[in-house]
């Protein structure tokens, strides 16, 4: 089967976006050049913008559904897709770069946040004072992938049922605009804000690995249901400004010896038992001399049975190896990239769910 789809989706801004209170606070910010640092003597002011518009995504996709005939159970899709989002909302501390990096001045020359232009402040000989900031539409963002999925299920007579399954994501693009300028690629790279763009730097999502995948196995058998899953995060490039071997030899814009982030697996592991509801009309059987009879089953269940009926109990661990994330330099304040991996590591679960 071959399909395709189009679909346009809208994010509006939240409460706190448009009617935050306004409050000030001293972060350091970047320069429009790179490596250089601000903090103005008279803070940043943010806080809600009431004149938000809600943030648009087209998606595009195309692909392929196969069922052969020759393997019964086994179903493969492939999609091209294309997610293209405009008008992004962004905190106020990202939208605060923005400006910074895009000049972007407040007419009104307060410092006090009052003033319902956003921008920054200089005094006469041209000296950055302050920031006027807040939540704000920027820019866009573009991405482009392929994804495959495949699922192959084994039924028996006496052993259950057990399903095979599996997918792969490979971005093509992943790219962002500032507002103007040209679109600045993020894709294959941990950005830690030091990237020669420093108008993108709002748009930076951590690291953007060009795969990820995952292969799960699954084991259902008289209530009991067993599930195992392999998870990849592939490798990606750590920002050559914090690879001491690049900054030795050329500085921090030398990208001869660019070092790779490795890529990451992890194993879950999930074990459930459900108590099912028997048929009541399922038939019992009764001997009578040498005769074999059929009798509805009329045998009353017990409290127990009956409060177990629609329950599911459910044991597992995440990250059975307790493997620890992969370092990146660049990310100093872990040492790992927070948007990809969790610093959790192993971590054993229980759930209890009753249906009545």
């Amino acid at each position: 089967m071959l399909r395709a789809s189009w679909r346009q989706s809208i994010r509006p801004p939240t409460f706190d976006d448009l009617f935050a209170p306004v409050f000030q606070h001293f972060p350091v910010i970047f320069g429009p050049g790179i490596g250089v640092t601000l903090q103005p003597p008279a803070g940043l002011w943010e806080g809600g913008n009431p004149a938000l518009i809600p943030e648009t995504t087209d998606a595009y996709s195309a692909g392929v559904v196969w069922n052969p005939r020759f393997v019964d159970g086994f179903t493969m899709t492939m999609d091209l897709y294309q997610l293209y989002t405009t008008n992004l909302i962004l905190d106020a501390d990202s939208f605060t770069q923005v400006l910074v990096s895009n000049g972007v001045i407040d007419p009104s020359g307060n410092c006090e946040g009052t003033s319902p232009n956003l921008g920054i402040v200089r005094d006469t000989t041209g000296n950055l004072i302050c920031v006027n900031s807040g939540t704000g539409n920027a820019g866009k963002r573009n991405v482009r992938g392929l994804e495959i999925t495949a699922a192959y299920e084994i039924p028996t007579e006496r052993w259950g049922k057990f399903t095979f399954s599996g997918g792969y994501n490979h971005f093509f693009t992943w790219k962002a605009q500032p507002g103007v300028g040209a679109f600045k690629s993020f894709l294959g790279n941990y950005n830690n804000q030091t990237l020669p763009f420093t108008t993108t730097l709002p748009y930076a999502p951590g690291a953007v690995p060009w795969n990820k995948g995952f292969l799960r196995g699954e084991w259902e058998w008289r209530g009991f249901d067993f599930i195992a899953t392999g998870n990849y995060i592939g490798d990606f490039r750590d920002d050559p400004a914090f690879n001491a071997d690049a900054a030795s030899v050329g500085g921090p814009n030398f990208i001869g010896r660019i070092r790779t982030v490795p890529s990451y697996i992890t194993l879950d592991l999930q074990l459930s038992y459900a108590w099912k509801k028997p048929d009541e009309s399922a038939p019992a059987y009764a001997k009578d001399s040498n005769v074999m009879t059929t009798q509805v089953n009329a045998s009353s269940p017990t409290i127990w049975q009956r409060l177990l009926w629609g329950t599911t109990l459910t044991v597992g661990v995440n990250n059975a190896f307790d493997r620890n994330p992969p370092t990146v330099l660049a990310a100093l304040n872990d040492n790992y990239d927070t948007s990809l991996y969790s610093i959790r590591n192993r971590y054993y679960y229980i759930a209890f769910n009753k249906k009545f």
